[in-house]
């Protein structure tokens, strides 16, 4: 999903906080997603797994010591410390890759990265569906004062007129009485509509992040979301996408790769190289378990007093140089493996049957929401024949009001019913596109409906 900034607008109503008048757009508003504290969450949540997925992949730091050595000796019955040798010690391993257990890690890293990745998805297409929530609440309320204000004026004519018939006698009390409350409900509606508005800014203005105290003209909504499929594709997708159920997919993966890995045959020998003379020696080894390259060399670096070899080796002594090839196999019984094995079957087992549960419960959840979504739809339909018959009634009323057989009091009521009746249906299409978003929203398909 794209992602827009406006941040001109804000940053504008930060330094002139006494503006008012300004217009904000859907856009402005759904633009500002990333600023949202859930979708800040996903995002360390997902630099987290990529920092988590790098430790997994690096197979580890060569690493060289020196080792310095002194020693000493005498003969028996001579002086202390006749002789006294220094020596050395080079050691060297270098990582040549990851272990079994190590590349198990990893790709259960690499599947915790892909799965943060899409959460972040989620998280930005939640966060579209929180802030159009706000937006259109507040645009509705904004959009019903217009409404209430005209029919609050349409009462307020007609208890003039049923007053002055009242004051020929042409009225009852009863009726003006009528006229009176028909008045004053519609003040007190008026009253509680325009706090509705301000309510549902501040809400908006909060979820986004601006000031409150300077409240905007909203924009219309101009928003077409598709169709939506059909439960079943949306199940299918669901068990695909869903969160929880990317996670216990993987956990079956990362088990049934571990069961592999523990009923495999694998020797794993050890193998080294060593060689000894003219007072050096060195040694190399490889592991293939865990691929590293261990290396070791010890040198003479001098003696100080007297030479006892070359005392003891006598003239026709040679020298003499040694080399060995030593290969360690291990050897286990495999009991564990198999013990281990045994509880990761039953691990596996656990996780399916959650799946499992987990489809159920999804299959209710779309189900349940795609009815209040076709609904939705029907109310839609209702409300826009009710137009039709508001316009008619118009039509009528403006007619007679030409031949003076209709009261201004009759157009100004007539009016407000059309305009009572096109709020209705701004309302009930509001109404189908949360209930397509919620639908989408339950079976995480939101980030490929929605669009900036």
């Amino acid at each position: 999903m794209k992602i827009r900034y406006k941040a001109g607008i804000f940053s504008l109503l930060l330094f002139f906080p006494a503006l008012t008048g300004w217009a904000l757009s859907l856009s402005d508003v759904t633009g500002q997603v990333d600023r949202l504290p859930e979708v800040h969450t996903a995002l360390l949540e997902l630099e987290a797994a990529e920092q988590r997925y790098a430790i997994s992949a690096f197979p580890g730091d060569p690493s060289l010591s020196l080792s310095p050595a002194i020693s000493v000796k005498s003969e028996d019955g001579g002086e202390f410390a006749e002789q006294t040798q220094l020596s050395g010690s080079l050691g060297a391993a270098l990582p040549l890759g990851l272990s079994s257990s190590r590349r198990l890690e990893l790709q259960s890293s690499e599947a915790a990265l892909s799965r943060e990745q899409v959460n972040l998805e989620q998280a930005r297409a939640e966060g579209y569906v929180k802030l159009f929530n706000f937006y259109q609440q507040a645009w509705l309320a904004q959009r019903e004062v217009g409404v209430l204000q005209a029919e609050e004026d349409a009462a307020r004519e007609n208890l003039r007129v049923v007053r002055q018939r009242f004051d020929r006698g042409d009225a009852s009390l009863s009726a003006m009485n009528t006229a009176e409350d028909e008045l004053g409900s519609a003040e007190n509606a008026l009253i509680s509509g325009t706090l509705s508005r301000r309510i549902s800014w501040l809400e908006l203005a909060y979820g986004v992040g601006i000031n409150p105290a300077n409240e905007a003209v909203l924009e219309p909504i101009e928003v077409n979301f598709p169709e939506l499929p059909s439960p079943q594709e949306l199940t299918a997708w669901a068990l695909e996408h869903n969160p929880e159920a990317r996670e216990i997919k993987d956990q079956i993966g990362a088990d049934l790769r571990e069961l592999e890995a523990i009923r495999g045959w694998s020797l794993a020998p050890t193998l080294g190289l060593s060689f000894s003379g003219w007072d050096q020696s060195v040694s190399i080894s490889y592991t293939p378990e865990s691929p590293k390259l261990s290396m070791n060399y010890s040198f003479p670096l001098a003696t100080i007093g007297t030479d006892f070899e070359e005392l003891n080796r006598g003239s026709s002594s040679v020298d003499t140089w040694e080399m060995g090839l030593t290969v360690s196999i291990p050897l286990q019984s495999g009991q564990s493996g198999r013990l281990e094995g045994e509880l990761l079957e039953t691990r596996i087992e656990q996780s399916r049957s959650r799946l499992e549960q987990l489809s159920t419960s999804l299959a209710l959840q779309i189900r349940s929401r795609y009815q209040h979504y076709l609904l939705s739809s029907d109310a839609v339909e209702q409300a826009r024949r009710s137009i039709e018959l508001s316009r008619e009634t118009l039509d009528t009323i403006l007619s007679r009001r030409e031949d003076q057989r209709a009261t201004l009091a009759d157009e100004l009521m007539a009016r407000a019913q059309l305009e009572r009746a096109e709020f209705r249906y701004d309302s009930a299409v509001a109404d189908r596109g949360e209930a397509k978003l919620f639908t989408l929203q339950t079976a995480d398909r939101l980030d490929k409906f929605i669009r900036n």
